[in-house]
């Protein structure tokens, strides 16, 4: 290895330290790229010619926009619609179904990591299929979180390019949403489904009220131990009685917090909640 390259990987050793110091962030050998990748458009943003030069900042700004952009880089999901097809399917033929059987009249759902709202709405349009096709009464509450005020600002607002509509079935798109100048927009009644807020979970969020399900995936993986059961604890006082969290497939729970239960329904992996 040539003194440059060796020098540049001491540096990213030094943020990987940091970023576990300051955010709580553990990169697995399979996200390395990823981070990198993820972290050039910062470093250029903010000028920082090295990972070294990120880190001083971070240690330098404990809390603030810097320490947030860089949380939100790391966390922050595909921008495409129904990206996470195994969630679709547990909604749709486990929880969507259950709530029919339980003769529940009111269900909230919390999708944390948001984005600009694609995977939210991905959710309300089939939560809304479902309810066409089945005559469901029940009155189902989507909440979605970010970091960024910005993104949650996006989101809310539910107007996208063309470029944007990657993955989307062109008869959801027809059905909900709407054609405006070179934009599409998410129809009025649907977005109304929807409640988007800002939420760092590093910090506490017994605030968000009571929920039935919360989606959390691809999130957990980039957190420390320790910092994974503050956070799972805190989901599970936050989870109805036998409530569900759904996680990315390579993010256990059980060995991080003792107050959830794997559940492998044919319909897909879930964790419940014991009550």
């Amino acid at each position: 290895m040539s003194p440059a390259a060796q020098k540049k990987s001491d540096d990213y050793q030094v943020l990987l330290v940091v970023l576990q110091e300051m955010l709580g962030v553990v990169i697995g050998d399979e996200n390395h790229a990823r981070l990198r990748q993820k972290l050039e458009p910062i470093m250029a943003e903010h000028g920082y010619g090295s990972y070294n030069k990120l880190a001083e900042a971070l240690r330098e700004e404990p809390s603030g926009d810097l320490r947030s952009s860089v949380l939100q880089s790391i966390t922050t999901h595909s921008s495409q619609w129904f990206t996470y097809p195994e969630i679709s399917t547990l909604l749709q033929e486990y929880v969507l179904p259950g709530i029919i059987n339980q003769n529940k009249k009111d269900y909230r759902i919390w999708i944390v990591g948001c984005g600009r709202g694609q995977m939210a709405y991905s959710m309300a349009m089939a939560t809304e299929e479902f309810r066409q096709q089945h005559s469901m009464t029940c009155n189902v509450k989507f909440v979605a979180t970010d970091l960024s005020e910005y993104e949650i600002s996006q989101a809310a607002a539910g107007r996208y390019d063309a470029s944007m509509l990657t993955g989307l079935p062109l008869a959801y798109k027809q059905k909900y949403m709407s054609a405006h100048n070179d934009q599409w927009e998410i129809d009025q009644a649907l977005r109304s489904t929807v409640r988007f807020k800002v939420c760092n979970l590093l910090e506490s969020f017994n605030n968000m009220g009571r929920f039935d399900l919360i989606i959390c995936p691809d999130v957990m993986v980039y957190f420390s131990n320790d910092v994974k059961s503050e956070i799972l604890s805190e989901f599970a006082e936050l989870l109805d009685p036998s409530g569900m969290l759904i996680v990315g497939a390579s993010e256990p729970v059980v060995p991080f917090c003792k107050k959830f239960e794997l559940v492998n329904h044919a319909a897909g992996i879930f964790y419940r909640q014991i009550p």
